[in-house]
């Protein structure tokens, strides 16, 4: 334990979290999704950080690798899905990679790695769900407001991107299958979401309880945000600038 109270002390990058509802029983299960396009956790400073701080609250994690998923940005540019799926996947490979190399910086802990694809393969019960929000994105204006709003987020952050009604289909489905997993893994017991980043806003409205009658296994999910310092995130907004020149 001292090991990782001396990590707290010489932390550089992350300053302290936000909760949602509240601090979270850390007695219950922790999952942590890893999203292709998050550039803290390729960054192998600010890895070392993000597994510090979750194992100085647990012993064990489960890993969501989103590489699967991850093929409907790919699809935006035109790729079709096949081809997509490939990419994707290479891309999570060298995220599993680079978490196993990490993980030997924290002897005694344990980092279950799960391709978001496991979910998928339980067909029925996929399909079910995705169905249900499918539904509620139709039929309930406020859930559909919700999601509107997290398609044209993510749509103004790509300037490349001029929000075609199929582009728009490709976000819808990326974050209605990411609920879907999100709550598949609520009902694992899996009730614990730490995300370096800022969490979905319709997620953070759930568990608040400010947006109802959505899902009640998502009703009792703690989500975390874990946040960078200014001088961090400056720097990555430089390196993004200069990969777009």
């Amino acid at each position: 334990m001292e090991e990782y109270m001396s990590m707290a002390n010489s932390r550089t990058i992350l300053k302290s979290p936000k909760y949602y509802p509240t601090v979270p029983d850390w007695s219950g299960n922790v999952y942590m999704p890893v999203s292709m396009n998050n550039r803290l956790i390729r960054d192998s400073v600010a890895l070392s950080e993000i597994l510090g701080w979750i194992f100085e609250h647990a012993d064990s994690c489960d890993a969501i690798i989103g590489d699967y998923l991850h093929r409907h940005n790919i699809m935006m540019d035109g790729t079709d899905e096949a081809k997509s799926i490939t990419l994707s996947k290479k891309l999570g490979d060298g995220l599993v990679e680079l978490l196993q190399s990490k993980m030997k910086d924290f002897p005694g802990k344990v980092l279950n790695i799960r391709p978001v694809k496991e979910f998928y393969e339980r067909l029925d019960v996929f399909n079910s769900k995705l169905n249900y929000y499918l539904g509620l994105y139709d039929n309930n204006a406020v859930f559909h407001e919700e999601i509107q709003f997290l398609i044209h987020q993510f749509l103004e952050r790509q300037g490349h991107i001029d929000g075609s009604p199929k582009q728009i289909e490709l976000c819808k489905l990326y974050i209605l299958e990411e609920l879907v997993v999100f709550e598949m893994l609520a009902e694992e017991g899996c009730n614990i979401n730490i995300y370096p980043g800022k969490q979905l806003r319709v997620f953070k409205k759930i568990v608040t309880r400010e947006l109802r009658q959505i899902s009640k296994d998502l009703e009792k999910v703690s989500l975390v945000e874990l946040r960078v310092k200014p001088a961090f995130a400056a720097k990555l907004v430089t390196q993004i600038q200069k990969k777009t020149l």
